[in-house]
């Protein structure tokens, strides 16, 4: 392992050669590792690959909503019709615990931000 070692530059010609000998170093260094700017064709391909996998994930997602829904509104649907007195139940429990599920979850999106 080597020590980094702080010299003191005192006359120009050294520091001149300093200068030449860290400007040789670092143009070594890019001729070393070109930087590739990508191709047009390949970004635009890619932006389209990107945007119909995001078009296919936000139809899935629509349509596990839309099957979401459907369960539990015919559920509901069910319930009503066969015994009202269970639905009225849920009814209640359902508006009496909302309020509490509002209060929890504006408290944890007010610590977040």
């Amino acid at each position: 392992m080597t020590k980094n070692k702080v010299t003191h530059i005192d006359d120009k010609k050294s520091y001149k050669s300093t200068v030449e000998e860290v400007n040789k170093g670092l143009a070594s260094i890019d001729h070393q590792f070109s930087i590739e700017t990508p191709d047009l064709n390949w970004l635009e391909q890619k932006i389209i690959a990107d945007k119909l996998a995001l078009r296919k994930k936000f139809i899935r997602d629509i349509l596990i909503y839309i099957l979401i829904i459907l369960t539990v509104g015919s559920g509901l649907i069910v319930i009503l019709t066969q015994s009202p007195a269970i639905f009225v139940a849920l009814q209640l429990v359902v508006t009496a615990i909302l309020p509490i599920i509002v209060y929890f979850t504006k408290d944890k999106q007010v610590a977040d931000g």
